[in-house]
C-alpha cells in the first residue's frame, strides 16, 4: 500500500508521552555575563528588553514553519443552552411569521446538528469540531 518502510511504536502511558513532549520542546541553557563599572541606580531598558527576547533555535523554527504559540487547556467551549426552539431572534412585522419558523443556530444545536450530519464525523476528532464547524 505504502511501499515503505514504517516504524510503529505502541506507547501505553501517560508519562512516556509528556517525557517526548518534554524532550522536543526542550530550551537551551542560556548566560549572559558582562563586566562593566559600577553604576547604581541606572536603569538600562534596551539591556533588559533583549534579555527578555531571548529566542533559542527551537523557538525560530517553531515560528518559521508557523506552528501555533499558545493553546487552550483544556480545549473547551462553552456551549449555549436554551430551550428547545427558545434561541432569541429579532424580527420586524414584515419577516414575523418566517423567522418564527426558522430560529437562529447556536453553538448547542450546531454541535447536535454537526454530530446528525457530518459524513466526517468518525475521522475528525472531538476537539476539532470548534475550529471546522462551530465558530
Amino acid at each position: 500500500m505504502f511501499q515503505a518502510y514504517i516504524n510503529v511504536e505502541y506507547c501505553n502511558s501517560v508519562k512516556s508521552i509528556k517525557y517526548i513532549c518534554k524532550y522536543i520542546n526542550k530550551s537551551s541553557d542560556m548566560a549572559v555575563v558582562e563586566i562593566n563599572n559600577a553604576t547604581t541606580g541606572v536603569n538600562d531598558e534596551i539591556a533588559r528588553y533583549q534579555m527578555g527576547r531571548y529566542i533559542n533555535s527551537n523557538k525560530v523554527v517553531w515560528r518559521i514553519l508557523l506552528f501555533p504559540i499558545h493553546d487552550r487547556y483544556p480545549a473547551v467551549i462553552h456551549l449555549s443552552v436554551r430551550r428547545e426552539n427558545g434561541q432569541r431572534f429579532y424580527f420586524t412585522s414584515d419577516d414575523t411569521q418566517e423567522r418564527a419558523a426558522q430560529p437562529t443556530h447556536t453553538t448547542l444545536t450546531a454541535y447536535f446538528k454537526l454530530g446528525r450530519e457530518d459524513v466526517c464525523k468518525n475521522i475528525i476528532l472531538r476537539r476539532d469540531n470548534k475550529t471546522f464547524h462551530l465558530e
